[in-house]
């Protein structure tokens, strides 16, 4: 996972933006694990929302998005690649 520079850790930590999740294995909960630690990360250094943009145009786009819809993203006003999520 690979956070945006100008979020939090550019001492901005309104959001922590996830560049990129990935495993050469699917369903195997790696990625969740990342997503994990990446959200408490983001949480102890005060950002309030996670956001991530799916990348519609590689094979995989609608896991990718099942994905991050079943951590509890949910659509960045009605987009179908823009989500968030707000971390406790």
């Amino acid at each position: 996972m690979t956070p945006c520079w100008w979020g939090f850790l550019a001492g901005r930590p309104a959001e922590g933006h996830i560049a990129l999740v990935g495993s050469t294995e699917s369903r195997t909960g790696i990625g969740s694990l990342l997503l994990s630690r990446f959200a408490e990360h983001a949480a102890t250094a005060g950002a309030t929302e996670l956001t991530v943009v799916l990348d519609s145009r590689r094979a995989g786009g609608w896991e990718r998005r099942r994905f991050f819809e079943a951590t509890e993203f949910t659509p960045v006003r009605s987009s179908a690649v823009h989500f968030a999520k707000p971390l406790p």
